[in-house]
């Protein structure tokens, strides 16, 4: 799903679209309701992988004053990534952790609607 085959001076283009199962979070408080979608490319630069990429999902939490659940969209409009080729055990980069992590950290705390 995540994973791009490394070869040189190639670009890959990313412009998928990912049910948010992937994410495994099972939060009564944290639902995650839309598609990933993930527009950019991926290269190999010198003996490093370069990923640049934009992601947008939405989530749902409940309201901090009236506690409804409440829509909120995330968007990491720039994420640039790179790996030392040494560091890779294949080929083929797997960039599903960077993808989580990267939209877990703009959940915010708390939401109003």
């Amino acid at each position: 799903m995540f994973k791009i085959q490394l070869d040189d001076g190639h670009k890959e283009k990313i412009d998928i679209k990912v049910a948010p199962d992937f994410f495994d979070i099972h939060e009564n408080e944290l639902i995650l309701s839309s598609p990933i979608e993930l527009h950019g490319e991926a290269y190999v630069a010198d003996d490093h992988l370069i990923l640049r990429l934009s992601a947008r999902t939405e989530v749902i939490m409940p309201c901090a004053v009236c506690n409804e659940p409440t829509s909120i969209p995330l968007h990491a409009p720039t994420i640039i990534h790179t790996v030392s080729l040494d560091e890779l055990p294949s080929k083929i980069y797997d960039y599903s952790a960077l993808i989580r992590e990267e939209l877990l950290l703009l959940v915010p705390q708390f939401v109003e609607c």
